[in-house]
């Protein structure tokens, strides 16, 4: 496998990157529907944001979306099938660094395994507030 390569999301990655939107949340979340799965859908999620696309062998793997005026990481997903193989660690490097070292995110309380990663990798709790999905934490850096 070659390395991993993260960078700005072109158009003709979309269809891609609503397909790992669509299994990621739908493997965290089985009895929830996507809020992502068309390209308007899509675009109303991550309007004004920088979207990233992680390749693996020039496949999109991952993404991520960041708000970057206020270095709010919106959305983080990783194909299933590439979860636990570095994807999700080098994104959320990746925003990081592209927020100068301090960013925060939310995180739905029921994504046991997103919230422990995100522990994981030196986000740490801050706030906790509600959303028609339920309860949410928001970790800072």
């Amino acid at each position: 496998m070659t390395p991993l390569v993260i960078r700005r999301a072109e158009p003709a990655d979309k269809a891609r990157l609503i397909e790992i939107c669509v299994a990621a949340q739908a493997q965290a979340f089985p009895n929830w529907t996507s809020d992502m799965r068309t390209a308007a859908e899509f675009d109303a999620q991550t309007r004004g944001e920088e979207i990233w696309a992680t390749l693996q062998d020039n496949r999109a793997v991952g993404m991520a979306s960041l708000f970057r005026p206020r270095r709010f990481l919106h959305h983080l997903y990783v194909d299933p099938a590439f979860q636990g193989g570095g994807v999700g660690r080098a994104l959320l490097a990746h925003a990081i660094a592209a927020s100068g070292g301090r960013l925060a995110l939310k995180c739905d309380v029921d994504n046991r395994r997103a919230c422990g990663f995100y522990q994981a990798m030196g986000m740490r709790p801050a706030a906790w507030g509600w959303a028609p999905t339920g309860p949410w934490i928001r970790f800072v850096r």
